[in-house]
């Protein structure tokens, strides 16, 4: 996140300052309404003594549309910035840096290193039909963790579309965590698998023995594909 997030204070307040002159005041009890906190809060983050940057992405957009900016101008801001991105702004066009056909989803980094989320473009099509914001990408890397018949199924350099939280079926590649360590598995998980790198060789993690009933589901795959964007 940027250190220097006093051109957007700046801007809070003279937008502020500006609708009471023109009859139609911007009001901080309504925003503080709509984002669940204190009036008192929302006149700390205007002024600098909160930390925009720990509202999460969903609460930072309804805090911005309180100060009536546009969807354009929240994600300029978010991306100038480095604020949470929020998920309203999943899937809508970006101008011209969108291709017909894609979308923004967000990206949390590879499979047994979650990283935070920030978005990226897809093709519309990886989706299968969910909502941008239902769906994240994992990118499976050669020190990510997985079963041997996962690895068969998902080679290093594929990108992930996954949904967190869906009820896994049968032969699907599933994300499963267990003792805080994610790893790639295909459903179901019946017996104790180990769960082992991409390449062992060059990375010396050890591998983990995945247990029924320990390993937990995190995030079924819903698209698996190695191409690049």
């Amino acid at each position: 996140m940027s250190d220097d997030l006093q051109p957007l204070l700046d801007d809070l307040r003279s937008r502020r300052l500006k609708s009471q002159r023109h009859g139609d005041p911007i009001s901080q009890p309504e925003i503080a309404e709509e984002v669940g906190v204190a009036a008192s809060t929302i006149s700390r983050y205007e002024s600098g003594h909160r930390a925009l940057g720990n509202l999460p992405g969903s609460k930072l957009y309804v805090f911005l549309k309180g100060y009536r900016y546009s969807d354009a101008e929240i994600r300029d801001i978010v991306e100038r910035y480095g604020l949470s991105y929020p998920p309203e702004l999943l899937g809508q066009p970006d101008g011209a840096s969108t291709p017909p056909g894609m979308v923004y989803v967000m990206h949390e980094g590879s499979i047994s290193r979650a990283e935070p989320p920030r978005p990226t473009r897809v093709l519309v099509d990886w989706l299968a039909g969910l909502a941008p914001a239902d769906v994240r990408v994992r990118q499976v890397r050669d020190d990510d963790l997985a079963t041997e018949r996962a690895q068969g199924r998902a080679r290093s350099g594929s990108r992930l579309v996954v949904q967190p939280g869906r009820e896994p079926a049968a032969g699907n590649l599933v994300i499963v965590e267990q003792g805080g360590v994610q790893a790639l598995v295909v459903w179901p998980l019946d017996i104790a698998r180990h769960a082992a790198p991409y390449d062992p060789i060059a990375y010396d993690t050890p591998p983990v023995l995945l247990r029924p009933g320990q390993a937990h589901p995190v995030a079924v795959v819903i698209t698996n594909t190695q191409r690049e964007i």
